[in-house]
């Protein structure tokens, strides 16, 4: 074989190789775009496999804190001066939610407080009583005071007229100056009163005396004179739906111990 044969041999080998190894280098290439096709996968948008940059935690606790700083606590308090008889305003509150005293939240609830903030609005009229206009509740207790208005409208049996929670001040304990010193159940929102016209509190009044035909001793303070037989759709009994719908998370202020009946109160104490 000369060399001119030879060479050409070589060529149309080299040649053919060639074209071998362009079409497994394509079959490669369409086998992976399809593999990447089934996945979604797109090479060029992919960042799955950057990791994340690991975190020390400082990023969380700045977000932490800048949240507890743009926190505001707010609130004015409504005190009783036991020399006037009557309730006088104290001056505005405004300060950073860090700030809030053992003083300023319930004792037993805690995440409930005198800020406006961690209260909120129940309309009584979108669960079925009409009429009744809207008032604050501690957001602890939000969802069991609707549905316990909600059951008490339900019954049919028992027309609320007014009814009060949240409302700051220091209505109890020792007086100072003139005035009480310890914030009432209201100032938390932990409170309601349900139709004080009808349901009023009476002071030095034991179970027995109020039981009594004219409650014996005991002496009307505020709200007006409970009598079930003439408003017997508005006043609050032991037995009534108000006191049963209440009675699983609160206790009525008409059976507390002591010589005190607050015939229209319910609370996380019952004082």
């Amino acid at each position: 074989m000369n060399k001119s044969i030879r060479i050409s041999i070589l060529l149309v080998a080299a040649a053919v190789m060639l074209a071998f190894a362009s079409s497994a280098v394509a079959g490669d290439m369409s086998n992976a775009g399809i593999e990447a096709a089934r996945h979604g996968y797109d090479a060029q948008a992919d960042t799955r496999s950057r990791p994340e940059a690991p975190s020390d935690g400082r990023q969380d606790e700045e977000t932490t804190d800048k949240a507890d700083n743009d926190c505001i606590c707010e609130y004015r308090l409504y005190n009783w001066n036991s020399a006037r008889g009557r309730t006088e305003a104290a001056e505005p509150v405004r300060k950073p939610c860090t700030e809030v005293t053992p003083d300023e939240r319930d004792p037993l609830e805690p995440r409930c407080t005198v800020c406006r903030k961690d209260q909120v609005r129940l309309d009584p009229a979108t669960l079925g009583m009409p009429g009744v206009k809207p008032f604050m509740v501690c957001r602890v207790f939000e969802r069991r005071v609707r549905d316990a208005l909600a059951r008490i409208a339900k019954s049919g049996s028992f027309e609320a007229a007014e009814i009060v929670g949240y409302r700051p001040g220091r209505t109890r304990g020792p007086i100072k100056d003139g005035f009480r010193t310890v914030l009432s159940n209201h100032s938390f929102g932990t409170a309601i009163d349900i139709n004080p016209a009808h349901n009023g509190l009476y002071k030095n009044c034991t179970r027995t005396d109020f039981k009594k035909t004219g409650h014996g001793k005991c002496r009307l303070s505020i709200g007006g004179k409970w009598d079930p037989s003439a408003n017997p759709r508005r006043t609050i009994t032991d037995d009534s739906i108000v006191v049963k719908a209440f009675s699983d998370f609160w206790k009525w202020g008409g059976d507390i111990p002591g010589g005190t009946r607050d015939l229209m109160h319910f609370s996380i104490s019952g004082f």
